[in-house]
This record gives C-alpha cells, sequence and structure tokens, in this order.
C-alpha cells in the first residue's frame, strides 16, 4: 500500500523491517528494489532485484520485472540475460519465448530471432501475432519469400479477415508482382466489399497494368461506397484523361 501511494521511503522501512523478521524473504527484497527503480536509485534497484533473485531464482515475475527495468533504463543487452533466464524455466512458455523474439530483434540479431519465433510457431501454429513478428524480421533482412509465407500462414488460420489479404497484397505490390496482387485483392474484396480505399488500391494496379476500363470499375466502386473522397475522382479523372474521355471527364466535380 505504502509503494502504492508513492511513499517510497516509508514503504521502504517497511520492508527492512519484513527482512529483518525473514531475511529469506525473496519478495521483500524485489519490492525494495521496485521501490528503488520508482526514486530512480539504478543500482540500488539492480542490487534488491538480484538479492530476489538469489532467494528465489525460480520466480518468473523477478525476471520479467527486472527486465523490464533494465530495457527502460537503455540496457537492452542485461535486460535480455533476464529473458534468457526467463526461458531457462519453462522453455515451453510461448509468452516467455516471445519475449525472447521480441528482444532479438531489437538486438538486430535475426537469426536468432526468426529461430525463436519458429520455435513458438512449432509449439502453437496458430498464434498470428508470432507470424507478423516473424514476417517483419524477414522483410528487413531480405527475405520476400519468407515474408510473404507468413502472410499465407496468418491467411491459413484466419481464412475470413480480408484485411490479412490487403496486406498480402499491398507487399506483393511493393515487391513489384502487381498481376499476383489482383488475386489477393480479389479475394479480400470477396469477403468483405464494403471498404471503398481497397477498390481504389486494385485500380491503381489495374492501371498501372494498362488494364484501364477495370481500373474505371474500380474507382466507380469506390465512388459509390465514398462519395466524398475527392482522391478517388482525382485518380478517375487522370486515366479519364489518358483515355480521352472528355465527355465524362466533364461530369467530375473535384
Amino acid at each position: 500500500v505504502l509503494k502504492e501511494l508513492m511513499n517510497m521511503p516509508d514503504a521502504i522501512k517497511f520492508y527492512d523491517k519484513a527482512l529483518e523478521i525473514n531475511p529469506e524473504n525473496a519478495y521483500a527484497y524485489f519490492k525494495k528494489a521496485e521501490c528503488f527503480g520508482l526514486t530512480n536509485k539504478q543500482n540500488e534497484a539492480i542490487q534488491f532485484f538480484d538479492l530476489a533473485i538469489r532467494k528465489k531464482p525460480t520466480e518468473p515475475e523477478f525476471y520479467i520485472v527486472k527486465g523490464n527495468y533494465l530495457k527502460g533504463n537503455y540496457m537492452k543487452q542485461e535486460a535480455f540475460e533476464c529473458l534468457e533466464k526467463l526461458v531457462e524455466l519453462d522453455p515451453n512458455n510461448c509468452e516467455y519465448l516471445k519475449m525472447k523474439g521480441y528482444a532479438l530483434k531489437e538486438l538486430e540479431r535475426p537469426e536468432d530471432a526468426l529461430k525463436c519465433f519458429d520455435q513458438i510457431i512449432l509449439l502453437n501454429p496458430k498464434d498470428t501475432d508470432v507470424y507478423t513478428h516473424k514476417m517483419q524480421v524477414c522483410v528487413n533482412t531480405g527475405n520476400k519469400e519468407g515474408a510473404i509465407s507468413c502472410f499465407d500462414k496468418m491467411i491459413e488460420n484466419d481464412s475470413n479477415n480480408a484485411s490479412l489479404y490487403i496486406k498480402k497484397a499491398d507487399f506483393l505490390v511493393a515487391m513489384g508482382k502487381k498481376k499476383e496482387s489482383i488475386e489477393v485483392y480479389d479475394k479480400a474484396l470477396n469477403i468483405d466489399s464494403t471498404v471503398a480505399e481497397n477498390y481504389c488500391k486494385k485500380g491503381r494496379v489495374l492501371n498501372d497494368l494498362k488494364k484501364v476500363e477495370e481500373a474505371l470499375k474500380c474507382y466507380n466502386k469506390a465512388i459509390e461506397l465514398d462519395e466524398s473522397n475527392t482522391n478517388f475522382y482525382t485518380e478517375k479523372a487522370v486515366i479519364l484523361e489518358s483515355l480521352k474521355k472528355n465527355e465524362e471527364l466533364s461530369l467530375i466535380h473535384i
């Protein structure tokens, strides 16, 4: 209660008294460490986190909180060492492995991060979140096919999620695989045909592929769904102008 009220000196005295009564009280060391952390006494905080861990090395909370404290004080490598200890306690705990994988990603150790994410996938292949992080690592390391594979796995796990298809299609466009993206946009639109921007995205790709009549249909649908978006009219006007469809062009009021 004292700690929660931010009365740290009194809280520390309280925990000191608890330790006088029972010097083996790991939680008293831990709470005292938190108090020191909240009063920006870094050395003391780390010292008492370590004492707590020494007294009860099997308590996951100690490693998690100490790791978060170290990370918050820009000690990423030391924080990562806490996560390694955490995973040692429970090697098949997906949440612990995720924390380790995210830390490895931040430490710019992509190969180790991927190994960690793959271990999670073996334990829980339905975890969409881990595929997202694995995909980001693949993108950052230039492994585009690996990133697409992650999209495919996410879609496999959630095949009625239109936004996943859109994200995959957008990624294919960014990779220059515009023809392949059209089929993926279509799958998204078959699931959810109410998002105007998605028709516009497909229209842009079709226009780039010189399929201008199909592109116009997409822009018309986008405008039907969202008449207030001036960008749709502007992009449609550019196509009409290129086709010299002056009569239709004259009907557009941006």
